[in-house]
């Protein structure tokens, strides 16, 4: 009867203390991402999404985001149409993401994988974290990237139109989820 009777102790003090030892997992839906590849006196060639998941789990400090290509929006219609056809067949390789970690406390960074095109390459992005109320917190970031890494082809009769280098950035806001 004892013995039982310390199991049940023991797995009600285990079932109390569950809901305190759960990781907290922040979200968005609705993160901002834009990218700009303008060359200056040129069209710009740049485009916003800001339908972005982003998830991020406070224990553990994983982090992910996920943005659909064809939600990039570009203030010239045709050169959305050339974007999704022609350079990031989205058909194909319908989304582009991150997974990694949030690091260093003091001067954050995201250290991960990006994806795109499905072709993966590590990166480390600095970044600004913080708290903005007790059940949300706002992540942002810079960084580029090279079209030819991620085997994004560019024509070279509009090479001369699109920078080497796309610039990013993302802004999301992480709620409770």
């Amino acid at each position: 009867m004892i013995k039982s009777y310390r199991s049940f102790l023991f797995l009600a003090a285990i079932l109390f203390m569950m809901p305190f030892a759960r990781a907290q997992k922040y979200t968005t839906k609705v993160g901002f991402t834009s990218f700009e590849a303008s060359l200056p006196s040129l069209i710009p060639v740049k485009a916003t999404d800001e339908t972005t998941n982003a998830i991020w789990d406070s224990q553990s400090q994983q982090f992910a985001a996920l943005i659909k290509i064809e939600n990039f929006d570009f203030a010239i219609a045709l050169m959305q149409e050339h974007f999704n056809e022609n350079y990031m067949e989205s058909e194909k390789f319908p989304k582009a993401s991150f997974v990694g970690v949030l690091t260093n406390e003091l001067n954050p960074e995201l250290e991960g994988t990006l994806s795109i095109r499905g072709v993966k390459k590590p990166l480390v992005v600095p970044v600004s974290f913080e708290k903005l109320r007790e059940n949300a917190y706002k992540i942002s970031g810079d960084f580029s990237v090279k079209p030819e890494d991620f085997n994004i082809k560019i024509p070279k009769i509009v090479s001369y139109k699109i920078s080497k280098q796309v610039d990013i950035h993302f802004d999301y806001i992480l709620e409770e989820k």
